[in-house]
C-alpha cells in the first residue's frame, strides 16, 4: 500500500499548509437524502464568506483541538411568500455512488452534526424577500484526532400540510396485500461545513473489489473503495481493456467522486464504446488525489492493491434470440415449402397444351385457382403458354380432349 505521509519535518510542514482549506471541490450534491444550497422560495449561504475565495457555499475552518468556531449562515426567502423553516447541524457522509451527502436529521451524529449548537430558534417565520441571520457555535473537543471532519447546516421548509405521495399497493413474499403506503417528501437544502484539525495525515485507500455487471447491452465496471484514512479522497480510476489476442481495444477514465473517512462507495463506470460481442480482459487501476480550494498543488496516492484484472464476455442474448426465431421461421417456411413440392409431385401430373389452350382455361378445366397454377409452374405475368409445352396439373381430372377456350373462334376467324 502507497501512502504519502510525510517522512521529514519539512515535508509534513508542507502538507499542513496544503490541508488548509484541501477539500474535493464538488458538483451540486445528489437529491434526497443530499442536499442542495438552494431551492425554488428558500437559499442558506455564508453569512461573510472568505475574502480570498468568496465561497458562499460552504464554511471552510482550520482550527485545534478544544478551540471554539462561531459563525453566521444568512437565510433568505425569495418567494412572495412567508414561510416556516427549520434548521439543524448534520454530519456529511458519502453515498455507493462516491456522492457527498448531508445527513438526515434522525440519524446518529457523532462529528460536526453534535459539535455544532444553533446560537438562535431552530425553527422561524421568515416574511417575503426577508434575510435572517442563524448565528451558530462548533466545540472542537479537546480529543478530537488529526484529519478532516465534514457536516453542514440544513435548511428545512416546514409547510402546513405536508406533501405526500401515495404508493400503489405492494404484495409480501406471501401473497399477502399492502395497500398505499404514504411517503412524506420534504425538500431540504444544505450548507456545508469542512473542518480540519492539523497533525499527521494519513491518505489511505483500500480497493477490495472489481466487478463486472452487464446489463442488456451494457457493461459496467463496478468498483468497492473504503478510505481508511483521515482526509477526503478522490478516486480515480483508470481501466484498459483487451481483446482475447491481447490487443489493447479501449482505455476508459473517470473520476469516482469524493470518499470521506471511514467511508465505502461504489462507484460505477459505464462501458459505452463496447463491441457488440466477443471475450475480454479489462485491467484496472485505482489512484487518488487531495484537492486544495487555495493552492494549485494536488498531492497524489495509490489505492491498496491498485491493479487487478477480471476477464468477461459479451453475448449479444436479445440478437441471438432474434436470429434463433429467424433461423426457426424459416426452417418451418422450407417445411411447408418441401411439403408442397411432395405433395405437388405424388398429386399431380404432367398435361401437354393444347392450340387453343390458356392459363385460365387450363385452370378452370382441371379445377384449380390459376394463381397456384401458374406459382406451382413457376409462371411469370403475362403468364403466356404455348402447344406442346406441358405443365403439372391435379391428377384424376376428367378433362375434355379439347379445351374449351375463353375466345369465340368463329367470331376471331
Amino acid at each position: 500500500m502507497d501512502r504519502f505521509e510525510s517522512k521529514t519535518n519539512t515535508k509534513m510542514n508542507k502538507l499542513t499548509k496544503f490541508l488548509t482549506g484541501s477539500w474535493i471541490i464538488l458538483g451540486l450534491m445528489a437529491v434526497f437524502p443530499g442536499v442542495v444550497n438552494a431551492s425554488g422560495n428558500l437559499t442558506i449561504v455564508v453569512k461573510n464568506p472568505n475574502p480570498y475565495t468568496n465561497n458562499q457555499s460552504w464554511f471552510t475552518y482550520e482550527k485545534k483541538p478544544g478551540e471554539v468556531i462561531e459563525d453566521v449562515a444568512e437565510v433568505k426567502n425569495l418567494s412572495d411568500s412567508t414561510i416556516k423553516a427549520h434548521v439543524y447541524p448534520v454530519d456529511a457522509t458519502s453515498n455507493d455512488s462516491g456522492s457527498f451527502i448531508l445527513k438526515l436529521e434522525n440519524e446518529s451524529r457523532d462529528g460536526i452534526g453534535k459539535w455544532t449548537t444553533m446560537n438562535s430558534q431552530d425553527i422561524i417565520t421568515i416574511a417575503p424577500h426577508q434575510n435572517i441571520d442563524f448565528p451558530f457555535q462548533i466545540k472542537v473537543p479537546e480529543n478530537i484526532t488529526p484529519g478532516q471532519y465534514f457536516g453542514g447546516l440544513v435548511l428545512e421548509e416546514i409547510g402546513d400540510s405536508p406533501q405526500v405521495i401515495q404508493t400503489a399497493a405492494a404484495s409480501t413474499a406471501t401473497g399477502k396485500t399492502i395497500c398505499c403506503t404514504n411517503i412524506l417528501v420534504k425538500t431540504r437544502i444544505g450548507l456545508r461545513i469542512y473542518l480540519t484539525i492539523p497533525g499527521t495525515i494519513k491518505d489511505s485507500m483500500e480497493w477490495s473489489d472489481f466487478n463486472i455487471l452487464q446489463k442488456n447491452t451494457q457493461t459496467n465496471f463496478q468498483f468497492e473503495i473504503k478510505n481508511t484514512g483521515n482526509v477526503g479522497l478522490e478516486p480515480i480510476a483508470t481501466i484498459k481493456i483487451y481483446d482475447n489476442s491481447g490487443n489493447q481495444i479501449d482505455e476508459v477514465q473517470k473520476t469516482l467522486g469524493e470518499s470521506l473517512p471511514g467511508t465505502t462507495i461504489n462507484p460505477v463506470i459505464i462501458w459505452d464504446k463496447q463491441p457488440l460481442f466477443g471475450s475480454f480482459k479489462a485491467v484496472g487501476q485505482v489512484t487518488y488525489h487531495i484537492k486544495s480550494q487555495t493552492v494549485d498543488t494536488q498531492l497524489h496516492g495509490s489505492a491498496e492493491n491498485n491493479t487487478k484484472t477480471t476477464n468477461f464476455s459479451i453475448i449479444p442474448w436479445k440478437m441471438l434470440i432474434i436470429i434463433l426465431l429467424c433461423i426457426l421461421a424459416a426452417g418451418i417456411g422450407f417445411i411447408i415449402y418441401f411439403r408442397n413440392q411432395q405433395q405437388i409431385k405424388s398429386g399431380w401430373e404432367l398435361y401437354e397444351i393444347q392450340p387453343n389452350d390458356n392459363i385460365m382455361s387450363v385452370a378452370q378445366a382441371h379445377n384449380v385457382d390459376w394463381k397456384k397454377l401458374a406459382n406451382v409452374n413457376k409462371l411469370k405475368p403475362p403468364y403466356l403458354i404455348r402447344s406442346g409445352e406441358k405443365l403439372r396439373v391435379p391428377k384424376n381430372t376428367k378433362h375434355q380432349q379439347k379445351q374449351p377456350s375463353l375466345f369465340d373462334d368463329n367470331k376471331h376467324a
